[in-house]
Parts: C-alpha cells; sequence; structure tokens
C-alpha cells in the first residue's frame, strides 16, 4: 500500500461520482446479444424519447441488455440499459459482459468501449473531463496528435487522439488511441477507441460517434448483467500449496489473520512477540518488494542490485520455511523515479526480464513455503503508477502486465504461487473507466479475490471514522452477488486518531461471523506519516487496551 499518495486521493472523492450499480444476475457462459425484443420500437428512436416499459420479467435477463441488427452496411448496436444506439463495423464483436461498466466492441484492427456519466453539476463534469487525462502529461511516453472541441446540435464535442510506442510483450498491440466525449446536459457518453494502427489507416471513429442516438434507459441500473468472478482451477499448485489452500480457504474453514510486521531493524522479532503475548500464531506475514529501477545502472552494476535484492527477499522465504507461514508477497513498482518514463511501458516491452525471471526463480526455489502472490494491488487507486489512470486511460495494459508476469511464473515452475487480485475498496477517480471490472485478468489467473479497505480515521480533511461493517458490508454484498472466489482481507487496519480504536477492534471480531466468506485478514502494523507526525497509527498494539481485545478474540 501506498498510504501517503492515499491522501489526494481522498481529496478527489469530493469531486467525482458515485460508485457504479451492483450487478444482481448471477454469471451465465452464454452471455451474448440476442434479436431486437418484439415491443421496441427500433425504427423510431431519437434524442431523449421514452421508450415502452419492458413487457415481462424476462427482459431482465443478460442477454437483453441490448440487442444488434444489420444497418446500412454496418450493424447497429442498442444499449438498453445505458439507453443508446450507435452504428458500428458489421465485423465488430459486442460484448456486454460488463454490462453495469460499458460496452465493448472489437474487430481484430480496433476496440471501442462506450461509457456513460452522469453528473450533478458542471464542475463534476469539467472534473471528469480534465483529470481523466492528466496521463498526457508524461510526454515521455505519450504522443498528443489531436486535441479539438467544438458544439454542434445541442451536443458538446471534446476529441483526443495520442499515440505511444508499441510493447514487445502485447500480441497486437493496439497503441494509438482516440477519447471522444460527448455531452448531453447532466450526461456524457465517453467513446474510448484503441488501434494497431493509425485511425487514418483503418477506417477512423467519427462516423461511430455521429451515429449516436440517446433514449430513456428500459433497464434499471439495479438489474445490470456482470459475468463475475468465477473459481479458479488450482490443479497446478503443488501439494504443499495445495494443503495451505484448503487450510485457509476451504468453505468450513473459520476466519485467520497475519500481519504486517515491519521491525524497525528488520526482521520478525515483533511478529513473534505478539505471538508470544497472544498465544496465537498469525497464518501470513505481508512482504512488500518493488522492482529494481535499471534507471542509472550500467547493465553489470544492475544485475548486481538485483541479485542483492533478491538475497535480502530470500530470508523472508527463510523464515517462513522454518515457521511454517505463507507469505503474502506484493509485487509493486517505484512510487517515484528519475525519470520522465512511466516503468510500465518499460517492463511490457521486455525491458525487465533479468528482474522478472530472477524473482520467479526465487519463490521456485522454496517450494514448501506458500506465496499468496498479491502483483499490482490497487490498482484501481490514481497513487499507482500501474493504475489506467497514469497509463493511457488503458485498464488493458494492467492486464497485459499481470499476464505477463503470470505467464513468466508459469515457465519458471512456480506451482508454490496463490494468485490474490486485490483492487482497492472505491476507484480513485470513481470513473467508469477506472472501474476495478475492466483490470480483471482472467478467472484462470485469479485464485483468490483480495479486498482491502482502511479505517484511516479522521486526520485529514476529508476522512471520517468508519466502522467495520460501514466499510465492508458494501464489499462484501458486491462480491457475494458476483464473486466465487476465496475471499481475503489482503490488508487492513484502524487508525488511532478520530475514536476509540479498542471499540472497533472489538466491533470488527462481533461483525466477522456475517462475513464468513472472508476467510484471512492481514492486520497493517504500522503509521502513516505527516512530517514528523503519526497521522494514521495503525499499530496493533496502540493505544493501550488494543492487545487485549485482540487476546480475548484471537482465543
Amino acid at each position: 500500500m501506498n498510504h501517503l499518495v492515499k491522501v489526494a486521493g481522498a481529496i478527489l472523492l469530493s469531486c467525482i461520482m458515485t460508485t457504479t450499480a451492483i450487478a444482481a444476475t448471477p454469471f451465465s457462459a452464454n452471455s451474448r446479444i440476442l434479436s431486437p425484443p418484439v415491443w421496441m420500437p427500433y425504427d423510431i428512436l431519437i434524442d431523449n424519447e421514452n421508450i415502452p416499459a419492458p413487457t415481462s420479467q424476462e427482459m431482465f435477463d443478460e442477454n437483453k441488455m441490448g440487442y444488434v441488427e444489420a444497418y446500412a452496411g454496418g450493424q447497429k448496436f442498442t444499449n438498453l440499459l445505458d439507453g443508446y444506439s450507435i452504428v458500428i463495423p458489421s465485423d465488430m464483436a459486442v460484448d456486454m459482459s460488463v454490462s453495469d461498466v460499458c460496452a465493448a466492441f472489437q474487430n481484430g484492427t480496433k476496440t471501442l468501449k462506450v461509457f456513460k456519466e452522469s453528473f450533478d453539476t458542471s464542475s463534476q463534469r469539467l472534473s471528469y473531463l480534465n483529470y481523466s487525462n492528466k496521463f498526457l502529461e508524461n510526454t515521455t511516453n505519450h504522443k498528443l496528435e489531436k486535441r479539438e472541441s467544438y458544439t454542434s446540435q445541442d451536443r458538446e464535442y471534446y476529441i483526443l487522439e495520442w499515440s505511444r510506442n508499441k510493447l514487445s510483450q502485447i500480441s497486437n498491440d493496439k497503441n494509438f488511441y482516440a477519447c471522444v466525449d460527448v455531452c448531453i446536459g447532466a450526461r456524457v457518453y465517453t467513446f474510448f477507441f484503441t488501434a494497431n494502427k493509425p485511425f487514418s489507416q483503418c477506417g477512423g471513429y467519427m462516423d461511430i460517434v455521429n451515429s449516436l442516438v440517446t433514449f430513456d434507459p428500459v433497464i434499471a441500473e439495479s438489474n445490470a448483467f456482470n459475468k463475475g468472478y468465477k473459481k479458479a482451477d488450482i490443479s497446478r499448485l503443488n501439494s504443499s500449496a495445495k494443503r495451505t489452500y484448503n487450510e485457509l480457504f476451504a468453505d468450513d474453514s473459520p476466519f485467520k489473520m497475519g500481519i504486517f510486521p515491519p521491525d524497525k531493524f528488520g526482521g520478525f522479532s515483533k511478529m513473534e512477540e505478539f505471538e508470544q503475548m497472544l498465544g496465537y500464531k498469525f497464518c501470513a506475514f505481508l512482504v512488500y518488494t518493488e522492482f529494481t529501477d535499471k534507471a542509472s545502472s550500467p547493465n553489470l552494476q544492475y544485475i548486481s542490485k538485483v541479485n542483492n535484492y533478491m538475497t535480502a527477499i530470500s530470508k523472508n522465504f527463510q523464515y517462513a520455511q522454518k515457521s511454517g507461514k505463507a507469505i503474502e508477497l506484493t509485487l509493486q513498482t517505484p512510487l517515484t523515479r528519475n525519470t520522465g518514463s512511466n516503468m510500465i511501458y518499460e517492463i511490457l516491452n521486455g525491458e525487465y526480464e533479468k528482474f522478472i525471471t530472477e524473482y520467479a526463480r526465487l519463490i521456485a526455489r522454496y517450494p514448501d513455503v506458500t506465496v499468496l502472490f498479491r502483483p499490482f494491488n490497487e490498482m484501481n487507486g490514481d497513487w499507482c503508477n500501474y493504475s489506467a489512470f497514469h497509463t493511457s486511460r488503458d485498464p488493458q495494459l494492467y492486464v497485459e502486465l499481470y499476464k505477463y508476469i503470470y505467464n513468466e511464473f508459469k515457465r519458471a515452475g512456480c506451482n508454490n504461487v496463490i494468485w490474490v487480485w486485490n483492487p482497492n475498496e472505491r476507484s480513485f477517480p470513481n470513473y467508469k473507466w477506472n472501474h476495478q471490472d475492466l483490470y480483471y485478468p482472467g478467472d484462470e489467473y485469479v485464485d483468490v479475490y483480495g479486498i482491502t479497505g482502511y479505517n484511516t480515521g479522521s486526520y485529514y480533511e476529508g476522512e471520517t471514522w468508519r466502522s467495520f461493517d460501514e466499510i465492508y458490508a458494501p464489499i462484501y454484498e458486491r462480491a457475494l452477488r458476483m464473486n466465487e472466489k476465496p475471499i481475503m482481507i489482503t490488508e487492513f487496519s484502524c487508525s488511532a486518531n478520530g475514536g476509540d480504536k479498542a471499540a472497533w477492534i472489538e466491533n470488527m471480531f462481533n461483525a466477522l461471523p456475517k462475513y464468513d466468506k472472508i476467510k484471512v485478514g492481514i492486520w497493517w502494523h504500522a503509521t502513516d506519516y505527516d512530517g514528523e507526525n503519526l497521522s494514521r497509527p495503525y499499530f496493533m498494539d496502540t493505544p493501550e487496551g488494543t492487545m487485549e481485545v485482540f487476546d480475548k478474540y484471537l482465543n
């Protein structure tokens, strides 16, 4: 977790929209767009026209979120959930698998996602138009090709085109981008295009944008379909990792606690001290790692730096081997570096192959240590430079990054790794293009659904003291509706600033039986700083009385 930079994200929350609706329809592998319903007068749709309400409950099936029909040499797609139709090329496949977030379309050359946002004020809309494109401030990796705006027939159009270099580790890399925001009153329809060659060579995009017709939605947001997260096949795990997986995540497994043990001088003495005080063995401990930066390092020097770093990390594996604990191993990229380039682009261009290879080999050398591997956590937060906020507004780059690491681990024979996918509890910025579902790499790549939520206290302006239920009830409700994977809280804690921390912890333990699908929680025993002040003291043993509560409930 990068706690300090979350302060800026929290402040921005006041000017961005609320969370999108939760999907209510269960997963169906057969989700596809069907023919238009017989009651729909699709031939007379005009902007803002009311359409008849559905005549039967079957209209709330996932297959009825929209439909396609042949139209003028292409196909017309009508979105019943967001209330619009557009004309797209006949070879574009339609994907409504996350219909509560967007409609997606693709062929071999081009992709399109269409998002609908609504804003209460003009300042919120302006924030969306400006803040969404701040990645363009990185002129090292992004080249602005076009920026223009105009008004036509009571619609405002904001057009951006940009490009980046092709990345060697992405098959059919679509490195040309165009984003058109169409503002109609309080609504913004965002057309987000990618292409594997300049748009002038692949048919452009404004013909699609200009075909937009809007109408009042037919389907309620609460009935939107989302394919969700299916359980993964763990047959690839070795016997030791399977045993740990079943101990931690079986349906009848009780809640277990782990810890992030930041000893002042390194080591594990604080964790062991707590275990002795509590008479409780933590199931896992959290370790943070990050890519060793190549910037300003000659090749031989860089190799030496990587080797030294792997030696340091290996001490955690040795301790896990001796203590019988699992490691929640987190991999991130450096928050700051001495270059204008975003390291994510360099990784996806194969420039960090040496680091990834050595990292995977280290894990494979300890087959009896189970690794709860959490790569690039909280990706829907703008404090992470692997967030789409920093990488062309394109969550697909995160997906490609995740899969790249997964496949490298597979090649290295890492069969002791349980893969944990871990978005933040809320997206910053909270726009649909940054929705957590767009970062999901696929069922086969994720074993455990990781959730994260902190009671940050009230030290900073805009923050409020929140109970465990206030944080986790909405996350858990959504998980139950759309997720079949085991759930763990990958890191959480309660600040001592703003309320009674001991009472908060007692409330947490009393509430946990309601969250029986959450099997593991990792307490973040550390603090955030504001200068030299402890802005968010998350320590397990302070203030006085907190350890007594842990002792009461863990035993």
